[in-house]
């Protein structure tokens, strides 16, 4: 069963084999890529679902400490730089990385409030230690709730401000209207 310990006043996810192995990360995105092909008939949606699951542990190599296994059938190697280690640097970094995503996808100003709010409501839990974590080691369920209740607000916040504005949808069917329209007149003189 995969585990967290508090030690020295920090959380430490002690053992992550299924959920954060190079092998299962692997095996998570080809079957998540051959169904979203197989239910949705998308490839660039199933190519960067499969994607964003590598992306994940990649990711998590950077900032984890050393506990990102090759496999869960296997104890060594490990890696992990252990940023973790560092709540400032952290957060800089993710903060970085949120906005570059951002910038980079073109986001609207609703997606980079999003992105901004959540980076700083993620702070206070970057920054915990000591007798502020003794809630997750009295009840151990705690942890990864919070972690999944965090993922899932996040999807949906996401999904919800990164999708074109209706408006701006409504221009460019009547743009694509009107060039149909001018393509048919032309056509017919």
């Amino acid at each position: 069963m995969e585990h967290y310990s508090i030690t020295a006043g920090r959380i430490h996810l002690d053992y992550l084999p299924y959920s954060h192995s190079v092998f299962s990360t692997v095996l998570i995105s080809l079957l998540s890529c051959v169904f979203i092909r197989w239910r949705f008939k998308n490839n660039r949606l199933a190519f960067l679902f499969a994607i964003g699951v590598i992306s994940h542990v990649a990711l998590d190599i950077i900032f984890h400490e050393k506990d990102i296994r090759l496999s869960p059938f296997s104890a060594t190697p490990v890696w992990g730089f252990g940023i973790i280690g560092f709540p400032i640097l952290n957060f800089i970094l993710e903060f970085i990385y949120g906005i570059f995503c951002w910038w980079y996808y073109k986001g609207d100003k609703r997606l980079l409030i999003v992105i901004i709010v959540f980076n700083v409501l993620d702070l206070p839990v970057m920054l915990a230690h000591g007798d502020a974590l003794i809630i997750f080691k009295n009840y151990s369920f705690l942890l990864p709730a919070f972690i999944l209740f965090q993922i899932l607000i996040t999807w949906y916040f996401i999904w919800r401000y990164s999708k074109p504005q209706k408006n701006v949808l409504k221009v460019q069917g009547e743009k694509q209207k009107i060039k149909q329209l001018q393509t048919s007149i032309d056509q017919s003189h």
